[in-house]
């Protein structure tokens, strides 16, 4: 009971795909990879920090992807000249500060996005940087044909532990054989974890494909 809870806490999700061309699969993962943080978000605590990933199953070569996230994220502007946003980043970097992938590279199609109330941080703003939890992240861009693979990553979110439940979003991604649109859910109770793999096979299964 306890390794369950554990695993449901660690990565829960609840998947819905709807898919213009019915032929092809998507794995979406939410892995935990960080509830310390690299400096200079070491002091940081009550967060976890996530990874959202996508790949298909097929083998299908993803060109775009589009991200609308909500919930409550933790927020670092750089505060050096102002206050400015920094919604791109390197995935999985161990610091306290969700983002977009910097997708290098990319062609941007519209930002990415973010905001920060500059509140309900445990961290003190300094002369550096501003911290605070913001409400969303959103972000589009398509990816060159020399940089194609099977797979994508999505968004590093660092969350306040015990509010998962309040992170909903929407990520687009295209690949030769259609556009796709997955609905997403973090919810850390328990018993409500799924595989994303398994969920993924028996939403095929039921659809006939």
């Amino acid at each position: 009971m306890h390794r369950r809870m554990r695993r449901s806490r660690a990565c829960a999700l609840i998947m819905w795909l709807v898919a213009s061309v019915a032929r092809g699969g998507l794995v979406l993962d939410i892995s935990p990879v960080a509830s310390t943080f690299l400096a200079s978000e070491a002091a940081l605590t009550g967060f976890t920090a996530y990874q959202l990933d996508i790949s298909t199953d097929d083998g299908a070569l993803i060109s775009a992807v589009d991200v609308s996230l909500v919930g409550p994220f933790h927020q670092r502007y750089s505060s050096d000249v102002g206050s400015e946003p920094t919604p791109s980043g390197v995935p999985s970097d161990g610091r306290g500060d969700s983002h977009l992938p910097s997708g290098v590279g990319a062609l941007i199609a519209s930002g990415p996005s973010e905001n920060n109330g500059l509140c309900y941080s445990p961290m003190p703003c300094s002369s550096i940087f501003d911290y605070g939890i913001g409400t969303y992240l959103c972000g589009a861009w398509e990816v060159p044909a020399s940089g194609q693979t099977d797979t994508a990553s999505v968004a590093y979110l660092v969350v306040p532990d015990g509010k998962e439940h309040f992170v909903r979003g929407i990520v687009e991604f295209t690949t030769p054989t259609g556009t796709y649109r997955v609905h997403v859910a973090l919810v850390p109770e328990p018993g409500a974890w799924i595989s994303p793999r398994r969920d993924w096979r028996r939403w095929r299964a039921a659809d006939g494909n």
